[in-house]
């Protein structure tokens, strides 16, 4: 089965069988599932006027359970949250993170990156720095440390992807201080720590031999 579709079965799985208290949006996934999208889509409108009309702590609890329970990497996040419920799933976790809400914020950049890009009308490093406000915010928060670290760390792998083929994608000295900052954002028994000090080396190399017109 190709792999996003297997996840989005699975997730419209967990939906179905979910809190008795999201009966609506079980109804939902069952018939999307079913492949019934015109008539999941109708459920969809009523469930997302439901949450609109209810509580704020309803919709609060269940944009948790979507975004902790539901979502996974690799679905296709448009048949789990249709546009009506979307837009009430993301109203609710922008409100959070204004208010704080590190886990709002982390599940901002896991679930909606594009969308937070947006916020930040697209900036050179929008992820960077919606993470960095948001543990300006909750300096404690290790799952914001963490994302923050792990986003630095791709970024300067993805600019040291075609070194092989001798280019390099990007700006090696700023890859160093990514790096510097990556590391001041992880434990020393991180994992990560190992992936920091491969590419400091792979970046610092590159750098050496520019300087000797090497490269």
């Amino acid at each position: 089965m190709v792999p996003w579709r297997d996840a989005s079965w699975q997730a419209l799985a967990r939906g179905e069988a979910g809190d008795p208290r999201w009966a609506e949006f079980g109804h939902y996934a069952q018939l999307r599932s079913q492949g019934l999208r015109q008539e999941a889509l109708r459920v969809a409108d009523g469930f997302a006027a439901t949450l609109q009309a209810g509580s704020a702590f309803d919709r609060w609890d269940f944009t948790c359970w979507v975004c902790s329970e539901v979502l996974e990497v690799g679905v296709v996040r448009s048949m789990i949250l249709p546009q009506p419920i979307e837009r009430v799933v993301l109203q609710e976790l922008w409100q959070a993170q204004a208010e704080g809400d590190a886990r709002a914020a982390v599940w901002l950049v896991r679930w909606f990156p594009v969308e937070v890009m947006a916020h930040l009308d697209f900036s050179p490093d929008s992820i960077g720095d919606f993470l960095r406000s948001a543990l300006r915010a909750q300096p404690t928060s290790l799952e914001i440390r963490s994302m923050l670290a792990q986003h630095l760390v791709q970024w300067v792998r993805s600019d040291t992807a075609d070194l092989h083929h001798g280019r390099y994608d990007g700006d090696p000295n700023a890859d160093l201080l990514r790096l510097r900052e990556a590391e001041s954002l992880v434990d020393e028994t991180d994992p990560l720590n190992a992936d920091i000090n491969v590419l400091r080396q792979l970046v610092a190399k590159h750098v050496r031999r520019a300087a000797a017109g090497e490269a």
